[in-house]
């Protein structure tokens, strides 16, 4: 027997270990004046964030260091309303990417 799928795998693959040893949320979201980042590793000592808006534009950037797990809020008050991602990156590349509405009433 065999099994078929309709998933493509582009780039590193990450194993069930990997994900185990990374969490990443991030809420509110849409964001009006803030949004908070919560980190969970036991896999990396330090990642680094950016924001990055819909033209590739990093509007915000910096490494922090994971002991376990870290929570980070950005301020998003002087960002214009709109779509951007949040990267987390390791030395090894992208570990996760989501998508932030930015929207001020």
């Amino acid at each position: 027997d065999s099994i078929q799928s309709d998933c493509i795998l582009v780039g590193q693959q990450n194993t069930v270990a990997d994900i185990d040893h990374f969490v990443f949320e991030m809420y509110p979201n849409p964001a009006h004046d803030y949004v908070d980042l919560h980190l969970i590793s036991k896999m990396y000592q330090s990642v680094m964030y950016q924001v990055v808006d819909m033209t590739g534009r990093v509007h915000q950037r910096s490494s922090v260091h994971l002991p376990d797990q870290k929570s980070i809020r950005l301020q998003t008050d002087t960002y214009p309303s709109g779509f951007y991602f949040v990267q987390i990156k390791s030395e090894e590349g992208i570990l996760a990417t989501k998508k932030l509405v930015i929207s001020h009433p």
